[in-house]
């Protein structure tokens, strides 16, 4: 059976597309270099150590970012003035939210605010790091950071069991209005929590999702290629195509449009 790690990371991958930042609320940064082991990045160096220079291209237009576990996580919002039978631990004059799971490594996340950042130039970094993989000093194992999403404040929750349980208060009366419970400026703190195996609860500035990519070497005796690294793939993995790599493998494959600061 998966280990809460793996759960987390396997579900973000399979729903976004990224690698998820474990633990929840380590910060990473663009240009980390390290390896992964059991789906979490070890972090080794980064690229300016190596003497590798690059610049961040960061997108303009924020968004939010929601997830949770298919039919085993209920959000209950509660206002103050207001009661409910789920909030046991919160007074009527409280404002705060019930997050109830329903199976053991249930996964909640919500994060407000956020942006993505990449490497601008991915061919100057794709030659730069196959030099110093042939100068022998960059391990075929590790990986670099490229892309990363950083959100203004963000919630995280994974139950340790079902039926498991947690209450959050938000600071002083909100009053009847709609909650973010990923809004740290509403000074959200836990009351309450039963099966709960991990609580990141309204933190600012988290990096929770990240791609990476690494070295591929072919069968064939080709020359290397640097390729985005997928969740569970090895590091000694070879290239799917022979001697040369495919100009797809070295350029930019994100493409953010320009958009207009309003």
């Amino acid at each position: 059976m998966a280990d809460v790690r793996q759960q987390y990371t396997d579900e973000l991958y399979n729903n976004f597309g990224y690698f998820a930042t474990w633990e929840p609320g380590t910060i990473r940064q663009i240009g980390e270099v390290g390896e992964m082991k059991d789906n979490e990045f070890i972090r080794i160096t980064n690229l300016k150590n190596l003497g590798i220079e690059f610049n961040v291209l960061t997108d303009e237009v924020k968004h939010d970012l929601s997830y949770s576990s298919k039919g085993s996580v209920t959000v209950t919002q509660k206002l103050s003035g207001t009661t409910t039978p789920k909030a046991s631990s919160l007074g009527e004059l409280e404002s705060g939210f019930v997050v109830e799971f329903g199976k053991e490594k249930a996964v909640l996340l919500k994060a407000i605010g956020v942006s993505t950042e990449q490497i601008d130039d991915q061919v100057a970094l794709t030659e730069a790091i196959i030099k110093l993989y042939n100068d022998k000093k960059w391990d075929k194992k590790w990986t670099v950071i490229t892309e990363l999403k950083h959100a203004e404040s963000a919630t995280i929750i994974i139950s340790n069991s079902a039926n498991s349980k947690i209450e959050i208060s938000a600071k002083g009366s909100v009053g009847n209005t709609s909650l973010n419970i990923a809004d740290a400026e509403l000074g959200l703190s836990v009351v309450a929590s039963t099966g709960i195996n991990t609580e990141i609860i309204g933190k600012k500035n988290l990096t929770p999702l990240f791609r990476l990519k690494g070295i591929k070497t072919s069968l064939f005796g080709g020359n290397p290629v640097v390729k985005d690294r997928g969740l569970g793939e090895e590091a000694d993995e070879v290239a799917e195509t022979g001697s040369e790599p495919d100009s797809r493998d070295i350029k930019d494959s994100y493409n953010y449009g320009k958009s207009k600061k309003k």
